[in-house]
């Protein structure tokens, strides 16, 4: 009872201040009486999910930048690193369906914009590309844009073009379940993120139950969605980062997560950031994207991928978007030396690309099942003393997360050793 009204009390907090927050901006940006002061103006789309990083960059020095957010945007957050000073409008919709976009275009137009930008979510990705291609020449076609929201279009789109093939098939009714014969699968909402509702099975009967599963933890979007079923690829799976300049493909962090210890469901066991991987494969990694986008027509942007290597040293592509790694983006500026959203803005506007290529930090960010497990890290870490960023809290009924950012592989070699993690050694 007493930790459910200190949910309560701190929920109502975090509320009011995000309230409170949410007036200070409107009333700053009411104060700005000029518009089109500088070079370019710029609006970032954001929702439930922060857009903050994007502030950070350099890149914004000679634009206006403003919002376009649901009431549901973490304003608090926002206001912390002082990010507001850069601020020069804002405006509230109540969502970003298609039926937003007219109203949404009106705004842009209202305030002169040049670009819109999004950071993370793939729902803004529709109403993204359609400002840019009515404001400019960075706005993504509709294929591009489908491929980024519809897994089962991305899969029909990518094997179609004999590119990452993988069985699968659409599930609408339950009685679909009879025609699937490759076991062990894969179930996911056809529309969906951050690996929630992903459940791995191995039968029918479990294919059943999978699907309530699925439908109860699945993310609630703006969209409605079916269920896709995809043999599973067992191999290391990796995130690729980047960017794409008029179809060019730009590889800017290769980041493997590992699932182990969590199936049938798919929560985090661990990410090394600048993984182990030789020359050749980061090659073959980007000759697949490029051959995936140009069927795909994703010729603008950021770009967020998925894929696993199989047995036999095939990629195979899981899903992509046309938008930057949620909640990555910070971890991938510091290990590469290259800021992520600087290199993005920079590809919109037009402006030459160059990448720094030290690649020599290395992040293993580590998720636990239990206190216990986090205890028998933070221990072995402190006896061996090597520094770490802790900071304990529940996602997805896991304990997380510590932060041990190194500049030696054969240190992070040891780690995986200690504690049998396979893919690392």
């Amino acid at each position: 009872m007493k930790n459910y009204i200190m949910f309560k009390i701190k929920k109502f907090i975090r509320i009011l201040l995000n309230t409170i927050t949410c007036y200070f901006l409107i009333a700053k940006t009411r104060m700005l009486f000029c518009k089109k002061t500088k070079k370019y103006t710029i609006a970032i789309l954001g929702d439930y999910l922060c857009a903050d990083f994007l502030f950070d960059s350099q890149e914004l020095a000679d634009c206006d930048v403003g919002f376009i957010v649901t009431k549901r945007y973490p304003f608090f957050s926002f206001l912390l690193k002082q990010r507001w000073r850069k601020l020069s409008f804002m405006y509230f919709v109540s969502d970003f369906g298609q039926d937003q976009f007219p109203h949404l275009l009106d705004i842009c137009i209202n305030q002169e914009v040049d670009l819109v930008l999004i950071q993370a979510g793939d729902f803004l990705v529709p109403a993204y590309n359609y400002l840019n291609s009515k404001l400019n020449d960075k706005g993504n076609n509709e294929i591009a844009v489908k491929c980024s929201l519809d897994k089962d279009f991305m899969r029909d789109t990518l094997n179609q073009n004999n590119i990452s093939m993988v069985k699968k098939k659409s599930i609408h009714l339950v009685d679909d379940i009879k025609s699937i014969d490759f076991y062990p699968c894969v179930i996911k909402p056809n529309i969906g993120t951050a690996s929630e509702g992903i459940v791995l099975v191995k039968s029918a009967e479990e294919m059943r139950n999978a699907l309530f599963v699925s439908q109860a933890e699945k993310r609630n979007t703006e969209f409605t969605t079916n269920y896709l079923a995809e043999e599973y690829i067992e191999g290391r799976q990796f995130d690729v980062e980047g960017i794409i300049v008029n179809g060019k493909v730009f590889v800017l962090c290769i980041v493997e997560e590992n699932y182990q210890g969590f199936f049938p469901y798919f929560n985090v066991n661990w990410f090394l950031f600048n993984a182990f991987v030789s020359e050749e494969l980061k090659e073959k990694i980007q000759v697949t994207l490029q051959k995936a986008f140009e069927v795909s027509e994703l010729k603008h942007g950021a770009y967020h991928c998925e894929l696993r290597i199989n047995a036999t040293g095939e990629i195979k592509i899981i899903e992509f978007s046309n938008r930057m790694g949620g909640g990555f983006e910070a971890s991938i500026s510091k290990v590469t030396g290259n800021h992520f959203a600087d290199l993005y803005i920079r590809s919109m506007l037009g402006k030459e690309i160059t990448m720094s290529d030290n690649r020599n930090t290395f992040l293993l960010e580590k998720y636990f099942r239990d206190e216990d497990e986090y205890a028998d890290w933070k221990n072995y870490l402190d006896e061996q003393q090597i520094g770490y960023l802790s900071k304990p809290w529940i996602y997805r009924g896991q304990v997380a997360v510590l932060k041990i950012y190194l500049e030696d592989k054969e240190l992070v070699r040891s780690i995986g050793k200690y504690f049998n993690m396979d893919y690392i050694l």
